[in-house]
């Protein structure tokens, strides 16, 4: 009986760490799109797809952090 609960703690902590690397993938791409929108020279085209990009990375991140923050919680 205590092997099945060990076999679940293990879980949990392979879910956690599957759940940080996506986060910090996705922060990670967040940087790079704000570097981005620091380029001088940048067309209004390039600006608007990097601030449409920003946003749904935003949203993945909010994401992320939820999930993450609900299995720490658990």
């Amino acid at each position: 009986m205590k092997d099945t609960a060990l076999t679940k703690e293990i879980e949990i902590d392979k879910t956690l760490k599957s759940l940080i690397d996506e986060l910090e993938e996705e922060c990670l791409h967040v940087v790079s799109l704000i570097k981005a929108l620091k380029v001088k020279g940048l067309t209004e085209t390039q600006r608007d797809d990097i601030l449409g990009e920003l946003s749904a990375a935003l949203n993945h991140l909010k994401i992320h952090s939820s999930e993450v923050e609900q299995t720490i919680d658990k």
